[in-house]
């Protein structure tokens, strides 16, 4: 016997500037790409238009040997948006 389940749900996650400036340092910028269903090239546009600034290349590498640069603060002088959405889309499959 042979059943396909396929279940798709879209998740709305709506990120605000100050949350997204935590996750981009706390997170590698990949990692976080992944996650959200974009690109890496595409969340550092997203973070370049609302002024958020990002981790130098090597800052995680240097974070692991102890060596960390310093978190570049948040511009708190933006008026730009201030929160971004994103849509999710989970697939879940199984077969029996």
């Amino acid at each position: 016997m042979f059943v396909q389940l396929n279940i798709r749900k879209a998740m709305n996650n709506v990120i605000s500037r100050k949350e997204l400036y935590k996750l981009v340092w706390s997170t590698p910028v990949n990692q976080l790409a992944k996650k959200y269903s974009i690109t890496d090239y595409g969340l550092r546009k997203v973070c370049k238009s609302m002024n958020i600034p990002l981790p130098k290349p090597g800052y995680w590498e240097r974070l692991k040997v102890g060596r960390p640069d310093e978190i570049e603060k948040l511009n708190e002088e933006y008026s730009g948006v201030n929160e971004v959405r994103s849509w999710t889309i989970l697939v879940i499959s199984c077969c029996l």
